[in-house]
């Protein structure tokens, strides 16, 4: 017991509530598989009750549309990051799949997106916004010439933002 609350005590602090949970049920399962069928303990040292709770379910922010035009208006956010934070706002599609958009998944004649494979590996296309469509012409305007298979929303040097922790 002194060992896994050793283990615990150590995860590193930005870990959240739900990921310190999954840490301690697969401890938790390995006792239960020392026990049994490995038969290495007669009984786990881990009573009941010791797995950490994983309290409220938080509310996830959005952000309010005079939030949004502030954001989008500061120019100290590098521009590619004002169009990824103004796609995912707009087209609600999942961070990855906008970080691996090619611009051969865009027809901005007709206003669509096709996504190839998600997480869920489906394809799917929809309308884009008029305003989506109508930064992303500009967008590739600024950055010609572009190839079919470059990514999207990468800087002028071609580097993609960093994606994690964009609520920061």
């Amino acid at each position: 017991l002194d060992d896994v609350d050793h283990v615990m005590s150590n995860l590193p602090k930005k870990l959240s509530r739900a990921s310190r949970r999954h840490v301690a049920q697969i401890m938790v399962k390995l006792m239960n598989l020392a026990t049994y069928p490995a038969r290495l303990r007669s009984v786990s040292p881990i009573p009941r009750g010791w797995l950490p709770k994983l309290g409220p379910n938080l509310a996830y922010p959005i952000l309010m549309p005079s939030e949004d035009e502030a954001l989008l208006r500061q120019t100290s956010v590098p521009l590619v990051r004002r169009l990824l934070y103004g796609f995912l706002h707009r087209e609600g599609v999942r961070r990855g799949d906008a970080e691996n958009l090619r611009w051969r998944q865009l027809d901005l004649a007709l206003g669509t997106l096709r996504i190839e494979s998600d997480k869920t590996k489906h394809s799917r296309a929809f309308t884009l916004s008029a305003g989506v469509v109508a930064a992303l012409r500009a967008w590739k305007e600024l950055k010609e010439p572009v190839e079919p298979d470059d990514l999207v929303m990468t800087d002028m040097g071609g580097k993609l933002p960093a994606i994690d922790h964009l609520a920061d």
